[in-house]
């Protein structure tokens, strides 16, 4: 009998409000700390992600820094380099530089030319 009233005595403190309290306590805890796991994984799953990002453009400039770093290991590739940032020109190398703006045209000024022109004739 005494096994009998031992399995009552459980029951009747598992439907306590006491257990059911502590039950839910339990619960709530729980779920907060399977909340804080799942919230850092998603955390660390977007910086993971935004580090590769970094990590590709990263590669891709070393690719493009080693391949200016060889242009201008040559002789040839300096004097590109020169001639793109200053207007210079080999001797024997005639024409306008490329870096020189175009004349300006001021209004009516084709019309002073021809003026003088037909005045200097007479």
């Amino acid at each position: 009998m005494s096994e009998w009233q031992d399995r009552r005595r459980f029951r009747r403190w598992f439907s306590s409000r006491w257990a059911l309290v502590l039950f839910l306590l339990v619960a709530i805890f729980l779920t907060r700390a399977v909340w804080r796991a799942w919230w850092q994984s998603r955390t660390v799953t977007a910086e993971r992600d935004a580090a590769k990002a970094e990590l590709a453009e990263l590669a891709a400039r070393r690719a493009e820094l080693t391949r200016e770093l060889a242009t201008l290991e040559t002789e040839r590739g300096q004097e590109t380099l020169l001639r793109q940032k200053f207007p210079i020109a080999r001797e024997g190398e005639g024409g306008r530089p490329r870096h020189q703006p175009p004349r300006r045209m001021v209004a009516g000024a084709p019309l002073l030319a021809i003026q003088l022109k037909s005045k200097t004739r007479v």
